[in-house]
């Protein structure tokens, strides 16, 4: 049986659910996306997401039994994380020269940040 929300709801009430749906989702969404490097591997550089301090999220990846300590490059404060991170990726992967394999990727340092600007200058317009 489909739940008929209209009826559950009394008609403000429904307001104030959608309302804080979305809300919610968008405080969710809310974060960075960081290139992170490991000078242990020449030219791989990690592109990924947080809701947290990236700092944090380096604390983490280095405490994973990697060779080498993972270090921050640059970060960006972004509405929405996940489409942020997702588009730094695909930026990436059509670069060419550029290999990847899975969140890291094989190029060089101005065209790892070069597409994190990219997305961000796409964001903002």
């Amino acid at each position: 049986a489909i739940l008929d929300l209209e009826a559950t709801f009394a008609p403000d009430d429904w307001k104030d659910f959608a309302f804080e749906g979305l809300r919610s989702h968008f405080a969710r969404s809310a974060g960075t996306v960081y290139v992170v490097t490991n000078p242990v591997h020449v030219n791989l550089y990690k592109v990924g997401q947080t809701q947290g301090a990236v700092e944090e999220r380096i604390s983490s990846l280095n405490s994973a039994g990697v060779v080498g300590y993972f270090i921050a490059v640059t970060d960006v404060q972004v509405k929405d994380r996940f489409a942020g991170e997702a588009a730094v990726h695909r930026v990436l992967r059509s670069r060419e020269g550029s290999q990847s394999h899975k969140e890291f990727f094989q190029c060089t340092w101005d065209v790892a940040t070069g597409a994190l600007r990219e997305q961000v200058a796409q964001e903002a317009a």
